[in-house]
């Protein structure tokens, strides 16, 4: 039987892992529309890599939940490791080689990677499970506080990385990515999680179908999508509006660094707040925050706007994606969860995908202002869904411990 201190153990390497792959992810999204731009054979190209990251990651979302539900999470977070070394020193050799090909299959690599990361939350709720005495929101939360490492170390690996093979720019920063992923490929063969579940019926769209009409799963994957949609819009194009405001370029890496630290701070006592408060007030207070973020963007281009508003989109987003996470690992049984969870990161990663590629275009034709009141109308929806539905931890009594 798993004791508590294996449990915490277990939250302990899942947090690590995830602050690596953060920090991994970060260095990607930094520097693969510059290097495509250098190495694409039309400018219209440079943020293809990018945009198969994301396809990748849409695709896979199934895939990955139903591998991991019949191998088992540690050897599925192998898999996912070892595709972000294999991503990272096929990105590294391609911006050596100027080989635009290798680099978008890096980029799918990676696509993988980043992909299987999203699962060390899901792993943490089970391991919680098996432990009536450890709290899963409270494991849930500090799995997605390893993010932290993202914000304090990711800009001085980026620094640092930069120019390793100079007079060759950002190789280095591949390298880095693959080092990263190595050292989380060792960390994760410490884990010791409970046994992978025996595989349930092939995933279907009527399985689909049916979690989609249960009030808590759909307000949950709403909720979470909403949440990376309006963060991922505002974020994107922040350090494009601060440079256009003639600020230095040091201030949007300053913003954008301490956005990323709110983003996941909070998460060291999000689960607390969560068992006190319950899921559906933590929601609502994550809309409540996130939507002030848009009030202040809107009446101020100064430094303090921009820090204060993202900081604010930060701590909202950390409030509503874990607390959505934590409505959703309540709302299906052990032998959905493959689908449940393949279902719910399928739109979560398109829904990323949309916002990150679409905001640029909304920038450029409709401005900062609209841009940031365009995240209100989703906020919006999910505050509807919070009232109508009541208190989402009785709308769905799944789990027997619950």
């Amino acid at each position: 039987m798993t004791s508590p201190a294996r449990v915490w153990s277990n939250v302990a390497t899942l947090s690590l892992c995830q602050g690596l792959a953060m920090s991994a992810s970060a260095l990607v999204v930094t520097v693969t529309a510059l290097v495509g731009r250098q190495l694409a054979p039309d400018a219209g190209l440079a943020t293809l890599p990018l945009g198969l990251q994301y396809l990748t990651m849409t695709l896979a979302a199934v895939p990955i939940a139903r591998s991991m539900q019949r191998f088992g999470r540690r050897l599925g977070f192998s898999l996912g490791h070892g595709a972000g070394v294999a991503g990272g020193l096929a990105g590294c050799e391609a911006v050596l080689t100027a080989d635009f090909a290798l680099y978008c299959l890096a980029s799918v690599l990676i696509g993988l990677y980043v992909g299987h990361s999203f699962h060390h939350r899901f792993a943490a709720a089970e391991t919680a499970d098996t432990v009536r005495s450890v709290d899963r929101d409270r494991a849930l939360g500090l799995v997605l506080a390893g993010g932290v490492l993202a914000a304090l170390a990711g800009p001085q690996l980026a620094a640092w990385s930069k120019d390793l093979f100079a007079p060759v720019t950002f190789a280095g920063s591949w390298l880095a990515v693959s080092g990263l992923a190595g050292l989380g490929l060792v960390v994760v063969q410490t884990l010791e999680l409970p046994q992978a579940a025996v595989p349930g019926r092939r995933a279907s769209w009527s399985q689909a179908r049916r979690l989609l009409r249960r009030p808590a799963f759909a307000l949950a994957m709403a909720a979470a999508a909403v949440a990376y949609a309006a963060m991922n819009l505002v974020m994107t194009v922040t350090p494009v509006a601060i440079l256009d405001c003639h600020l230095p370029f040091a201030a949007a890496a300053f913003v954008i660094q301490w956005h990323v630290f709110a983003m996941h701070a909070p998460s060291f006592f999000t689960g607390d707040l969560i068992r006190r408060l319950g899921a559906r007030l933590v929601m609502g207070a994550g809309v409540a925050l996130m939507t002030g973020s848009a009030a202040i963007n809107a009446t101020g281009i100064t430094l303090p706007h921009f820090l204060g508003a993202l900081v604010l989109l930060g701590v909202g987003w950390n409030f509503l994606f874990v607390s959505a996470t934590a409505l959703l690992v309540r709302s299906y049984t052990q032998e959905e969860a493959a689908i449940a969870q393949g279902v719910n990161d399928t739109v979560l990663f398109a829904t990323i995908a949309v916002s990150a590629l679409g905001a640029g275009w909304l920038y450029d034709h409709f401005g900062w202002i609209v841009l940031n009141a365009a995240i209100l109308v989703p906020l919006l929806v999910v505050a509807a869904g919070l009232t109508v539905m009541g208190r989402p931890s009785q709308a769905v009594p799944i789990r027997a411990d619950d």
